[in-house]
């Protein structure tokens, strides 16, 4: 009785998939084929049971199953919302700075994304001519900014 109810399930599975997959494709050559694969993978399901094989509802679809899954998803997911991030406060910063008529070189901002997923800046890496770019930059995000200049000398 059980192996009906997981043939049955697995059924089920593979007919959503394939009337999901057949919808988004139809119309073009690659829906003749899904609907072909799919038709193959319905018949190997429907013939699993009298083989001895498992059904597709045993099969463990968890993440330890799969080493791809969620940590290293997880992690470049976060690099790339801390890149854009980054890159965004950038342009903001150029702007301000810009706008300001201050002389500078080049900008990196420093974030950090904790695991509540909040975002904090670690601080600002500048090259520039002047200071005042340093102050434009510590208005625009706050006396509490680190501001680091990457020459040896804090202004030429």
């Amino acid at each position: 009785m059980e192996t009906i109810r997981n043939t049955v399930m697995s059924a089920c599975i593979a007919a959503a998939c394939i009337s999901l997959l057949g919808g988004m494709t139809a119309g073009t050559k690659l829906g003749s084929c899904v609907r072909f694969i799919g038709e193959l993978i319905m018949a190997l399901i429907l013939i699993t049971p009298f083989t001895g094989g498992a059904a597709v509802s045993e099969f463990p679809f968890t993440a330890e199953t799969f080493p791809l899954c969620t940590d290293d998803i997880s992690e470049r997911y976060r690099e790339t919302v801390c890149y854009e991030a980054e890159e965004k406060l950038r342009a903001a910063i150029c702007a301000a700075l810009d706008k300001a008529g201050a002389d500078y070189d080049s900008i990196a901002p420093e974030l950090h994304i904790s695991e509540d997923w909040s975002i904090s800046i670690d601080r600002v890496r500048i090259k520039a001519g002047s200071s005042g770019a340093e102050e434009v930059i510590r208005a625009y995000l706050g006396e509490e900014t680190e501001i680091v200049y990457d020459d040896s000398e804090k202004y030429p």
